[in-house]
């Protein structure tokens, strides 16, 4: 059959071999991150990416897909809210105010901030917005390929884009397996991501919460994963988005937070990494 590709063992490693010269690494933009990752991304994987809320998962993400942007087209689904929200974050962070009241106090310097962001091949999914239902279901799927498909048509080399996608949470299937219990659920629709990643030759960024540091943790742990810790063994590689505070003794206050991200496991180089997280405007720099 000529769909069925079987090969003996020598046949094998040629083959291996062949498609291993068709692809390369794509380089995160940060070299720290690529550092782990053997030299970056790798098509056929999804990456999981945790925090906590408010943590600065969102926020590392952001800055992550456009460093990426510099050199290769990334595609930002979010499912969690209105596209035009997940834009007005971006405008936030980069000049510190706020898109719907600047909107209505200075349209002229709106469409101005606008244009002076980044010409990056960093685009953003607006069709979340038309969704009946959010489950990694075949609409899902659907949307995501034919945005690969025209991407791909814009892009002068014809890459496939690196997706960055938020939340797993928000787009659980609603049955696994004939088990609708939260372990089965998650599980099963981690794996269709993966298995997404896999036919399609496409690496995602899946970012997926995790419970805050408990009073006198220094440092996360997969088990704080929320919902299903089966779905790290899925992942590549997973990183982690948190924040650490000092806490005086006498009067239980805050002193100072500092924000962190963290390689916690996964089939990268080497055991748990950390730096310090310094975040300027759309930039991160890892210390």
């Amino acid at each position: 059959m000529d769909d069925l590709r079987i090969y003996k063992l020598r046949e094998a490693g040629n083959e291996a071999i062949r498609e291993y010269l068709t692809q390369k690494s794509i380089s995160t933009g940060m070299s720290q991150i690529d550092k782990v990752l053997d030299g970056g991304v790798e098509a056929g994987n999804f990456y999981l990416w945790l925090g906590a809320a408010k943590d600065g998962k969102s926020t590392t993400l952001r800055c992550l897909g456009l460093a990426l942007a510099q050199n290769f087209p990334v595609l930002y689904v979010n499912f969690e809210q209105l596209a035009r929200n997940v834009f007005a974050k971006l405008y936030q962070q980069a000049y510190g105010i706020s898109l719907r009241e600047e909107v209505h106090k200075d349209l002229n310097n709106s469409f101005a901030n606008v244009l002076k962001l980044p010409d990056r091949s960093f685009y953003i999914a607006f069709w979340t917005d038309d969704l009946e239902t959010k489950r990694f279901n075949t609409e899902i799927c659907a949307k995501l390929l034919k945005s690969i498909e025209w991407m791909r048509e814009q892009d002068k080399d014809k890459r496939t884009p690196v997706i960055i996608m938020e939340n797993l949470s928000d787009i659980y299937n609603e049955r696994a397996n004939g088990q609708d219990n939260m372990t089965n659920v998650v599980t099963q629709t981690a794996q269709d991501i993966k298995n997404f990643c896999i036919k399609h030759e496409v690496s995602i960024f899946l970012a997926h919460h995790t419970n805050k540091l408990t009073p006198g943790q220094q440092r996360p742990s997969l088990d704080d994963v929320r919902d299903s810790k089966r779905v790290c063994d899925l992942a590549h590689s997973i990183f982690t988005a948190f924040k650490r505070q000092e806490v005086d003794k006498k009067t239980g206050m805050v002193t100072r937070e500092t924000r962190h991200l963290a390689y916690l496991a996964g089939r990268g180089s080497g055991d748990y990494q950390e730096w310090s997280v310094h975040v300027k405007g759309l930039t991160m720099e890892l210390l």
